[in-house]
């Protein structure tokens, strides 16, 4: 027990202040240049309160929203990660050095809140994504109704910070960087001592501010085209926007060409930087009617479940439907922070009741979908999810680890009881 209470000490460690000193030393070795680099424009900064405690709610666009907000704000900001970024010793200690904690993804984190009223209480900035996961089409997610209740009780003045052009700089699927204007518009919605009683009034205001307007957002294509715009892309749309084949959609090569095109009905668009597809006749014109990454996707959701058959498949019971089927992958699971450990490596297989890792040389595992909790994903084809007090850790990197976790969530809504 004194053990475990050592390492849960190591992992949510109160923040160390930094003094103005070193803070202001940072910032001015570093502004400048990241502002330059990135093509940050901060807008309304004023409307951060220069003293005393302040609750920052940002939308989340992409890995690079924490540094880039802190290059834009007047002042210093100690920002709640996931935790699994503080399983990298350098970048872990990077993120501690500048005020960062961790919180654990899909779950009610009560040390982390401990360490966010311990912060506010000496009058600092905490900065939080109320929508708790980054975007992967562009719009924002909706809110963590928990946030209602921080702000109800964190007794701190509240701001808004609308990151307008992050997605489309970095796209959580992407695999390169553009560098497109990216602007962060501060907005100052509740002093302390006028937070509304209506949480979801509170929820409203929130998310009013905070909508995306990643496709609204008009600048000269040319003058920052690049080349790789969709490398990557198939993560997103993993089926064809047209035919609806799963995992259809294949990156035309050379790269420069930013095209895609599906190996099934032979439909091709161009992927743009302002995040639309551009379709394609056979010679490789451009047709009118282009749509957005965000259109294509919500497309791709709504397209009927179909059941397939595999060669290898574990045994199903009546009325129990095959729905996915993966090729190898890596199973592993979570320890004490931060150790993950090596399971085995075997095949998915995902039904409309139940999930398989049926396993090539370890255990294999079984689950009914009401069984799994704590579904999320993350950078480098991570699939979680926890089942009997289990965290458990699928690397999908041969396959959109999106499609999985969007048919599985699908599956799990429609689930009914069995008889």
């Amino acid at each position: 027990m004194k053990r475990r209470a050592s390492i849960e000490s190591k992992r949510f460690r109160p923040y160390k202040a930094m003094t103005i000193h070193t803070y202001r030393l940072w910032t001015w070795l570093l502004r400048r240049a990241f502002a330059w680099v990135f093509n940050l424009h901060g807008v309304n900064k004023d409307q951060m309160p220069k003293k005393g405690p302040v609750l920052l709610l940002i939308n989340h666009q992409n890995l690079m929203d924490p540094p880039w907000v802190g290059i834009m704000a007047p002042r210093h900001i100690s920002f709640v990660a996931t935790e699994n970024v503080f399983r990298s010793s350098l970048l872990a200690g990077i993120i501690r050095y500048f005020g960062g904690f961790p919180t654990r993804k899909g779950s009610q984190d009560t040390s982390a809140m401990r360490n966010i009223h311990r912060l506010l209480r000496k009058g600092l900035v905490v900065g939080i994504y109320p929508e708790g996961i980054r975007t992967w089409d562009g719009l924002t997610s909706p809110i963590n109704p928990t946030i209602a209740s921080l702000v109800k009780v964190s007794k701190a003045d509240v701001v808004c910070c609308r990151l307008e052009g992050a997605y489309l700089a970095l796209p959580r699927w992407a695999g390169k960087y553009r560098r497109v204007p990216v602007r962060g518009i501060f907005k100052l919605l509740y002093r302390a001592e006028a937070v509304p009683s209506d949480r979801e009034q509170i929820l409203r205001d929130i998310s009013t501010f905070l909508q995306s307007r990643e496709y609204e957002l008009k600048f000269d294509e040319k003058r920052y085209r690049r080349s790789g715009l969709a490398v990557n892309i198939t993560t997103l749309l993993y089926r064809c926007p047209n035919c609806g084949t799963i995992e259809g959609l294949e990156v035309v090569e050379p790269l420069k060409t930013n095209r895609i095109q599906c190996a099934n009905c032979s439909s091709r668009w161009r992927v743009t930087l302002c995040g639309r597809l551009a379709p394609l006749d056979e010679n490789g014109a451009e047709l009118p009617g282009t749509v957005t990454w965000a259109e294509c996707y919500r497309r791709i959701r709504e397209l009927p479940l179909y059941p397939i058959r595999a060669n290898r498949s574990p045994p199903l019971a009546d009325g129990e439907e095959l729905y996915l089927a993966s090729g190898p992958m890596l199973l592993q699971t979570e320890g004490r922070f931060p150790v993950i450990r090596d399971l085995g490596r075997g095949q998915m297989y995902l039904t409309n009741r139940r999930f398989f890792f049926l396993s090539s040389g370890g255990p294999h595992l079984e689950i009914s979908l009401a069984d799994m909790e704590q579904i999320a994903t993350d950078p480098g084809g991570q699939f979680y999810f926890t089942f009997a007090r289990t965290r458990y850790l699928i690397i999908i990197r041969s396959e959109s680890v999106l499609k999985w976790y969007d048919v599985l969530m699908r599956l799990r809504s429609a689930l009914s009881p069995i008889p």
